[in-house]
């Protein structure tokens, strides 16, 4: 089976030794083609040339931005029905590999990969597309579990400058979790207004998820929103407040619970066949962990069964 491994070589969580050995495992299975991403952006181009050249499954090796750039590459204006997906861990949280089943581990995911392939029964993976205005105008950008607006993308946004820095760790977004969240009160107003089935009603931020873990905080699923994937739409968390004890035990509950949904201040939405968003003003929108840009509006469909994935 020829197989394309789009590999990320600046991905820093993984050694030399077990990426070489995940992928001498790899061509033992796969008739095996190794390209490197060269820039931001690239994955995605090299994707769609996989896709045109009759590959039958793209690997995804990197971190989250890499896995999106892939699944945008395999969507933009072609047919990717004849390819199959697969990712493999290479960054921190690695939010699709983990909620497709596999092990954080890149060496134990490939042992689960290519089992899975040696089963030969992929799964179709429905994925979110947005569109969003933005000043230079219209955006479309798709994404496998998480859109969010306002707070997590203020979050990428900021810790973006940090990934490639000596002392870069999971804390970093706690720091940046709590600088971002005391901007968004010094606001002191809800710059979002969501269109709900009650009509449409304030908010400070507002995550659209396909999957039920949106991220994850060292082992443990951050499920801001919680259930997501259970449905055939898109799923919708928004909060019309932001007071910081509040917010705390939402944080608390998303890590266990999950019933900061039923707060009467949170807006909580299911099975969506469509996501309508407008700002009163810029906001920063992201897309799988990626900052897409500041937005004035965002409509965000599913894409049913739009990708098989080994899995």
């Amino acid at each position: 089976m020829h197989a394309v491994l789009i590999e990320n070589p600046l991905a820093g969580k993984n050694t030399p030794g077990s990426i070489r050995v995940a992928e001498r495992a790899l061509e033992a299975t796969f008739e095996l083609e190794l390209v490197t991403t060269q820039a931001r952006g690239h994955a995605a181009a090299l994707a769609r040339e996989a896709v045109e050249a009759g590959a039958k499954t793209v690997i995804a090796y990197g971190g989250d931005g890499t896995v999106n750039e892939v699944i945008n590459g395999l969507l933009d204006g072609g047919d990717a029905a004849d390819v199959t997906l697969a990712v493999l861990p290479g960054g921190t949280t690695n939010v699709l590999a983990r909620s497709l089943g596999f092990e954080n581990d890149l060496v134990e995911a490939t042992a689960q990969l290519i089992s899975t392939v040696e089963r030969g029964t992929p799964k179709p993976l429905t994925v979110g597309r947005v569109v969003a205005e933005a000043e230079h105008g219209h955006v479309q950008r798709d994404f496998a579990f998480s859109a969010g607006l306002v707070l997590d993308a203020e979050v990428v946004r900021r810790v973006e400058g940090e990934r490639r820095g000596p002392r870069w760790n999971e804390l970093v977004f706690v720091y940046h979790g709590f600088r971002s969240f005391g901007q968004l009160r010094r606001d002191g107003v809800p710059h979002l207004h969501v269109d709900t089935p009650d009509g449409t009603q304030d908010a400070y931020w507002a995550c659209i998820a396909t999957v039920h873990a949106f991220t994850y905080f060292r082992k443990r699923p951050l499920r801001i929103v919680p259930d997501a994937g259970k449905t055939r739409g898109l799923d919708l968390v928004a909060s019309k407040q932001a007071r910081f004890w509040r917010t705390l035990r939402w944080l608390q509950q998303c890590l266990t619970s999950g019933r900061h949904v039923r707060h009467p201040e949170c807006i909580h939405l299911t099975d969506l066949p469509e996501v309508a968003i407008r700002a009163d003003r810029p906001v920063p929108l992201q897309t799988d962990g990626e900052l897409v840009g500041d937005v004035t509006s965002v409509v965000a469909t599913p894409l049913l069964d739009a990708l098989s994935v080994w899995a």
